[in-house]
């Protein structure tokens, strides 16, 4: 996609770490990561699900916690792959 297209997620892309990818039975990615706030976590999923690669992200567990910075929110993230994705 164009550069402008991507251009109001990548605050949100710099802000969210992903430390874990998993393919699950060649049907799914499963996503763990962290972010600084939680609500970020739930704005990334409709991003996810509007890729032609997955559909239907949702949202296993996110949990806060308490950092030296403040707070982090770990979570982790269940992406169904589409059928392009898997043809």
């Amino acid at each position: 996609p164009p550069r402008s297209t991507l251009f109001p997620y990548t605050t949100l892309f710099r802000s969210i770490s992903l430390f874990t990818f998993i393919f699950e039975d060649e049907k799914s990615v499963i996503l763990k990561g962290s972010a600084p706030k939680m609500s970020l976590v739930f704005t990334f999923v409709p991003i996810l699900s509007q890729s032609p690669f997955f559909e239907n992200a949702q949202v296993r567990y996110a949990t806060q916690r308490k950092t030296h910075k403040g707070e982090s929110t770990d979570f982790e993230i269940v992406c169904p792959l589409s059928n392009k994705a898997i043809n």
